[in-house]
């Protein structure tokens, strides 16, 4: 791995799990702002950490369940798990609420 990638991404993640450590925990998932929860999701699918990712769409849903991309982008995340059912019931909801 090219140091100069994996440099920013380190400092981001020190940077995120900062904010997570000091944030009031709910079901193990920090109660954080809109913005916080999107950061974290970002951080989590580009570290690949997609049951940890999975947590923060829940949470996003938790705030906003008919919004059609975070069900297909939490679809993504259990496809990548090999969760195909699960998937395709996010899929599913995506496709309703895009209509």
């Amino acid at each position: 791995m090219n140091i100069r990638r994996a440099a920013p991404l380190n400092c981001a993640s020190v940077c995120f799990q900062t904010v997570f450590n000091s944030a009031v925990t709910v079901n193990s998932i920090p109660k954080l702002s809109t913005d916080q929860v999107i950061g974290e999701l970002l951080l989590a699918e580009s570290l690949r950490r997609y049951e940890e990712a999975i947590g923060y769409y829940n949470k996003s849903l938790e705030i906003d369940s008919r919004n059609a991309n975070v069900w297909n982008n939490k679809g993504n995340a259990l496809s990548k798990l090999g969760r195909s059912v699960e998937a395709i019931e996010c899929y599913d909801k995506a496709l309703t609420l895009g209509q």
